[in-house]
């Protein structure tokens, strides 16, 4: 696997990734230094995954540590699965066909922001998304369960599932049945008490630090 350096204002200090992206211009996050995501965010957007804020031109601001929103999770969850173009794992539709199959499957498809409509249509008919309730609430943010069982299924669909062992958090009982037994390893890790925290918001910075280690070993990229 090749190893690419900065890109133009792809990066402060030297970026270090897992290969070179060509013919694109990546943004320059200003507020990410001596974060402790700092090295994973500068990763992610030299692949292309995460583009930040608008700000002046390519200098923006990655706001790591806000909640990510469902909408904004299954768009980098998304661009990660179908980072090599000769190589989709997720179906794409156009738009029109996107919002015919979010119509099928959700009662408040006409709230759903225009700009994740074909990504959310590809995940749902990949079984990414959890359609049962028959709504997605795009704007509010994920909780670290959702997330996790997000990228737990798309582990299954990389054929790179094992189940997770929960007996290594102490607040296990809080997570419910329909859950764990979706829940893959290696995908979230719990905070220092040794406790999971289902219902906390999961940040920006933590969820980039989750699709990395999809990544690197569901997708063994």
């Amino acid at each position: 696997m090749a190893r690419g350096g900065c890109g133009i204002l792809s990066c402060k200090k030297q970026y270090t990734g897992w290969f070179n992206v060509y013919g694109v211009i990546q943004p320059l996050f200003i507020d990410i230094d001596e974060h402790w995501a700092e090295v994973t965010t500068n990763r992610m957007n030299g692949l292309g995954i995460i583009e930040g804020y608008p700000g002046e031109g390519l200098v923006r601001t990655a706001r790591l540590d806000r909640n990510i929103t469902r909408a904004e999770f299954i768009s980098l969850l998304f661009r990660l699965l179908n980072i090599n173009p000769d190589n989709l794992i997720l179906e794409t539709y156009d738009y029109d066909e996107a919002h015919a199959i979010l119509e099928e499957y959700f009662e408040n498809f006409a709230e759903i922001p225009k700009w994740v409509v074909e990504v959310l249509a590809a995940s749902t008919k990949a079984g990414l998304v959890d359609a049962s309730e028959g709504v997605f609430l795009a704007n509010e943010p994920i909780t670290r369960l959702e997330a996790a069982v997000m990228v737990s299924k798309a582990f299954k669909i990389l054929e790179q599932y094992q189940p997770i062992d929960l007996t290594q958090f102490k607040d296990a009982k809080d997570i419910p049945d329909w859950a764990q037994a979706s829940l893959a390893e290696d995908v979230i890790e719990g905070y220092p008490d040794s406790t999971f925290r289902p219902d906390n918001f999961i940040t920006r910075a933590e969820a980039l630090t989750v699709l990395r280690r999809l990544f690197i070993i569901g997708m063994g990229l």
